[in-house]
């Protein structure tokens, strides 16, 4: 769900690349993944906007999540 906690599930096809920066651009979460679904949290982060980008097979898709 979008506004949420900090919590939420990716959940991926194939190994990815996860990076996850807030809204000026810092690195909140940078990890390599294998398939699956895999728990991301930044709850402790503050509030606000953040990205998820997530590289798979040389494609590459960025998220917008709001945080509360």
């Amino acid at each position: 769900p979008n506004p949420n906690t900090g919590l939420f599930v990716l959940e991926l096809t194939t190994v990815s690349k996860v990076t996850v920066t807030n809204a000026l651009g810092q690195v909140v979460i940078s990890e390599t993944f294998e398939a699956g679904k895999h728990n991301l949290d930044i709850h402790n982060e503050a509030t606000g906007v953040y990205f998820v980008k997530v590289i798979e097979n040389n494609k590459q898709q960025t998220i917008k999540v709001i945080k509360e």
